[in-house]
Parts: C-alpha cells; structure tokens; sequence
C-alpha cells in the first residue's frame, strides 16, 4: 500500500500542493513513470479520510481479490524486472500437446500388445486356431 507521507514528499519535491487539483498530481506521477493503476491509487490515498480510511480498505479489497489477471507490464513494475509474456497476438507459443509421431507410436505399441495379448490367451486356453482336438 501506498504511503500518504511517500506521495506526500513526491509532490513537495516537484513543487505540487498534495492537496491540489488531481490532473496536476496525476501529470506528476506520471511524469516520474507511475502505472495509471499506481497513480489513481495515490489519489485515492491523498483523498481518503485520515480517521476512517475507508478508501483504502475498498483499494484494498479490489488488489487482493480480483479475478482479472495482470499484465505484462503491471508484472514488470512489481517485479523490477523485464517479464516477456508472450499472448494472443505476440509470439507463438510453444506446442505442449502430443506430437502426431508420438500418438501414431503409441497407438501401434497399444494395437501390437492388445493382439499378442489375445493370442497369447487362445493358446493357453486352447482356443480358435489353437484348438487341439
């Protein structure tokens, strides 16, 4: 969570009244290469009520238990590193299914197993063309 005091000194240091108008603080953060998702939570840290911090429990809520999943770039802010997560429409994916050679072996080994199998049992029960009379 975002310190009051951190946005505080921020905003004081590129000479913002942290109780000025929001396109002026949002300009700044950006400036300093904030998130959008960073910058809308630092306003609503500036905003919210000293005594009941009712905003903050609700951004709270909203972090800790959305189902939407984070982007590439969110994860490299958190993270400070570099993340290449390829999507949709960047770079193609690797295969982890089963290749056509693989099905193709598996199948015969499956086939080649089930018919000696039944051979094997009509000899020992002497049966079909292994019936000795």
């Amino acid at each position: 969570m975002l310190d009051r005091k951190f946005i505080e000194k921020i905003l004081t240091a590129n000479g913002v009244d942290p109780s000025g108008p929001d396109e002026v603080i949002k300009s700044v953060l950006i400036s300093a290469k904030w998130h959008q998702s960073d910058v809308d939570t630092a306003i609503m840290v500036l905003r919210e009520n000293n005594e009941t911090h009712e905003q903050r429990v609700d951004s709270f809520q909203k972090v800790f238990t959305s189902d939407d999943r984070l982007k590439p770039e969110t994860i490299s802010s958190l993270l400070g590193i570099h993340v290449d997560v390829p999507g949709k429409n960047g770079a193609p994916r690797k295969n982890d299914g089963y290749s056509t050679s693989g099905v193709f072996g598996i199948l015969i080994f499956s086939l080649v197993f089930a018919v000696t199998f039944v051979l094997s049992a009509m000899w020992y029960l002497e049966m079909g063309p292994f019936l000795i009379q």
